[in-house]
C-alpha cells in the first residue's frame, strides 16, 4: 500500500477510497513490532503526501500518531514526523 500510495495522488486518492486508512491505524496501534510500525507509518506518510492534500479525518489519525510518537525508533518517528 505504501508504493501504490506513493505513487502519485491518484493512486493516493485510490487507497484512501478503498478504505485502507482504518485498518492501517488498526495494524499501528495494535502491534508493537518495530519492523512493522517502520513500513506502517512510511505507508501512513505516503497517504498523507501530496498536492492537493488527502481528505480524510485528521482525528482518526491523532491518536494513532500519539502513541507513535513514543516508539523510541529513529526511522519510526522519522515517517511519523
Amino acid at each position: 500500500l505504501g508504493n501504490i500510495a506513493g505513487d502519485g495522488t491518484n493512486a493516493r486518492d485510490t487507497v484512501l477510497q478503498a478504505g485502507a486508512l482504518e485498518p492501517l491505524l488498526k495494524c499501528m496501534r495494535d502491534n508493537r513490532k518495530i519492523s512493522l510500525l517502520r513500513i506502517a507509518t512510511w505507508t501512513l506518510s505516503n497517504l498523507c503526501d501530496g498536492q492537493p492534500r488527502p481528505v480524510f479525518k485528521v482525528g482518526a489519525v491523532l491518536h494513532t500518531i500519539r502513541e507513535v510518537l513514543q516508539i523510541d525508533d529513529t526511522e519510526v518517528l522519522s515517517h511519523a514526523c
